[in-house]
């Protein structure tokens, strides 16, 4: 029997990548038209959060008060071109994790399936040995 399941994560690990390449690519070629597309506003809300959060750590890190911290916004260009880069990297991540954890969750609900099952069973037999037992002592 063919192990589908591994081989389809095997695809999905194999071709994330390149998936989140050609989105990332599809975004910064669409930012050139007129008209704003969900995508585009989207991967710049996204570079906007990234830019203020990656900001923020640095600007903690060496000890400046949140009082005194002002984000200044990155122009379009520059916060798609860094959201498009913190969804490719999201996209591929979920995928590498996501894949065996999933895997791992639905080995262990079968190892508790067939836990449960033993425990059926040899209640079962249990009982069937306790019948036995006494229908001997009544003979």
């Amino acid at each position: 029997m063919i192990p589908i399941q591994k081989l389809a994560s095997l695809l999905i690990r194999t071709f994330s990548r390149p998936l989140s390449n050609q989105i990332k690519r599809y975004a910064l070629n669409k930012h050139r038209s007129r008209k704003p597309s969900l995508i585009k506003t989207s991967f710049v809300f996204l570079g906007n959060k990234y830019h203020n959060f990656e900001t923020f750590l640095n600007r903690k890190s060496i000890g400046i008060k949140s009082q005194e911290m002002f984000f200044k916004p990155l122009t379009d260009e520059a916060a798609l071109t860094k959201g498009s880069d913190l969804f490719a990297d999201i996209f591929v991540y979920s995928c590498v994790l996501g894949i065996p954890l999933l895997e791992l969750y639905k080995s262990q609900r079968d190892a508790t399936k067939k836990s449960q099952d033993q425990d059926a069973a040899l209640e079962n037999y249990q009982t069937v040995n306790i019948q036995t037992k006494q229908s001997k002592q009544t003979i």
